[in-house]
């Protein structure tokens, strides 16, 4: 039985949290959790793995480029969409650079979004898979 994708959705507006959380449920195949700000991000990401992050940029206390280096030192296999009401160039290189799969800018897109979600799950699944590969090979 293949298991459900895990995906965190971090932003400090309860109202996207609420529509991420809804838009993605109705496909039935993810397991959902949120977080309200990156304080709560960390302490999720320390109680479980997640298969993607939606990552929002700005946020009180600990923002997204901080979860982002977080998740990156301690769950490289996972993937994380920033989403961003600023959706400028230079944000989304810096968030490129430190390890996001994809960056999104507000409002989005439901469809674009929900294929950007596909897309990160799969170019996961293929590095893991290719990962199991490479320690085969050296055995």
């Amino acid at each position: 039985m293949v298991r459900n994708s895990i995906i965190l959705i971090v932003d400090d507006e309860p109202s996207v949290c609420f529509l991420l959380k809804e838009e993605l449920s109705e496909q039935k195949k993810f397991e959902i959790y949120t977080a309200e700000d990156g304080v709560a991000a960390i302490n999720a990401l320390q109680q479980r793995p997640f298969d993607v992050v939606l990552l929002d940029v700005k946020m009180p206390r600990v923002d997204g480029m901080e979860v982002l280096k977080f998740i990156n030192e301690h769950h490289p296999t996972t993937h994380v969409i920033m989403l961003s009401n600023y959706a400028d160039v230079k944000t989304a290189i810096e968030a490129t650079k430190l390890g996001a799969y994809d960056f999104v800018g507000k409002p989005y897109n439901r469809d674009e979004l929900l294929a950007t979600v596909q897309r990160a799950l799969e170019h996961r699944r293929l590095a893991i898979d290719n990962e199991l590969m490479k320690y085969e090979l050296s055995r």
